[in-house]
């Protein structure tokens, strides 16, 4: 399992979130196996991405908010680095997924689980103090 306790922020709502996402990108890595292997994944790779293109949108969502509650300084940096994976996300999507499956999941994968471990431990530990603070 990729989900780790130094993720965790003691903050149950995105903690969650951060789980499901971990999750998401556990079965990224479980078709990178099905790929090499030959085996056609097309309708599941577009699954997971749809998936996980649509719940970034959804926990981005529901941290800005909180972070909007706070009156976190670093929002607008925040927001960037969100729509930055959104857009990588989307990009993948609209890449040639069929002919190239084992080496697409590959690079997204690699993306990912860099992505939100920087993004979980760096960005996002951030604003974790002055949260419980003022929520």
């Amino acid at each position: 399992m990729l989900w780790q306790e130094k993720f965790a922020f003691g903050i149950t709502i995105i903690d969650e979130q951060h789980k499901e996402l971990f999750r998401l990108i556990e079965v990224t890595r479980d078709l990178i196996k099905e790929a090499s292997e030959g085996i056609d994944c097309y309708d599941e790779i577009k699954t997971v991405l749809r998936e996980l293109e649509s719940y970034t949108i959804y926990h981005f969502e529901e941290e800005e908010e909180l972070l909007e509650k706070i009156n976190y300084a670093y929002i607008d940096a925040h927001k960037e680095e969100h729509s930055a994976f959104v857009a990588k996300v989307h990009e993948t999507l609209d890449s040639d997924l069929d002919y190239h499956q084992e080496g697409v999941l590959i690079e997204i994968y690699d993306f990912l689980i860099k992505w939100i471990s920087n993004h979980v431990l760096s960005t996002d530990s951030a604003y974790v103090s002055e949260m419980k603070e003022k929520l």
